[in-house]
């Protein structure tokens, strides 16, 4: 097995740019860790969605990751690097083989870590695609934190039955009319998610509201 020494990481659900890394995150300082080069196909299929590894992959990398905690070495079970010739993250995995969590690498670090995958063999792990995450790469963290919260204020309308707030909404975004709330909260949500000039009058519309 191959191993990667001494490099910082921030493991979140989402995957986020070392430059949109915050003050409050947890970092993870790792002091060894296996690496794995992988098509480059693979590799995009792992960065890019839910994806379940067979066992034997939990199992491969059980324990083989140190990483400093309170000025001890302590063993990190089941995180691993996967790389191919341009880029690499972190990955976080669950004794099931269930990708949690992501990290990407400080800038200098996966130049380094570049330098190391040029010289691997490529190495196929067994998985399978659970489903796609549907987000959209070019985001950034802080617009993905944006579409969460607004769509969190839209649920909440939509649970305490606030139809006026949301017929209102919908006029506004689409310019007609719609009575169904049903509708209205699926239409609302879609283009949150598209962060379209709608998304804008969405949340202005709770700006509004707020100062209310």
């Amino acid at each position: 097995m191959n191993f990667i020494y001494d490099i910082i990481l921030n493991f979140n659900d989402e995957l986020y740019e070392s430059f949109e890394w915050e003050i409050g995150d947890t970092l993870l300082h790792v002091k060894k860790m296996p690496i794995f080069r992988l098509p480059k196909k693979d590799y995009f299929n792992i960065k890019n969605n839910k994806i379940i590894f067979d066992e034997e992959v939990s199992q491969k990398i059980y324990k083989q990751s140190n990483v400093y905690k309170n000025s001890r070495i302590n063993g990190e079970y089941y995180i691993a690097l996967i790389a191919f010739e341009e880029e690499a993250i972190a990955i976080k995995l669950n004794n099931k083989g269930e990708l949690l969590q992501k990290s990407h690498l400080l800038i200098d670090e996966e130049r380094s870590t570049l330098k190391v995958v040029h010289r691997l063999e490529t190495t196929h792990l067994n998985y399978k695609l659970v489903n796609s995450e549907n987000t959209n790469p070019y985001l950034t963290r802080q617009e993905k934190n944006d579409i969460k919260r607004i769509i969190n204020k839209i649920t909440k309308l939509y649970k305490n039955k606030e139809k006026s707030k949301l017929e209102y909404l919908y006029l506004e975004c689409f310019n007609k009319k719609e009575k169904n709330i049903d509708i209205i909260f699926e239409n609302l949500k879609k283009e949150v998610v598209k962060t379209s000039d709608i998304f804008n009058k969405i949340i202005d519309f709770f700006e509004l509201i707020k100062q209310k």
